[in-house]
């Protein structure tokens, strides 16, 4: 998931949730800040350096057995 639904943004199941998120954002700034900050921390997450170590665990898990 790209967005922690509540911190790093919201995930609208329908049209209504979607308007909802959208007015609770438009009128409230500081939630708005806060997410925005929350979103980049958790960005950081997905490096280029860091995936690829992920990656690369996964491979040698797979391959752990394989000569």
């Amino acid at each position: 998931e790209i967005v922690i639904h509540g911190k790093t943004g919201f995930l609208a199941n329908n049209e209504k949730e979607f308007e909802e998120y959208l007015k609770e954002l438009t009128k409230n700034r500081s939630l708005r800040v806060e997410m925005g900050k929350e979103g980049r921390k958790f960005a950081n997450y997905f490096t280029w350096d860091k995936s690829c170590k992920q990656y690369e665990k996964v491979l040698k898990s797979i391959y752990k057995d394989l000569p």
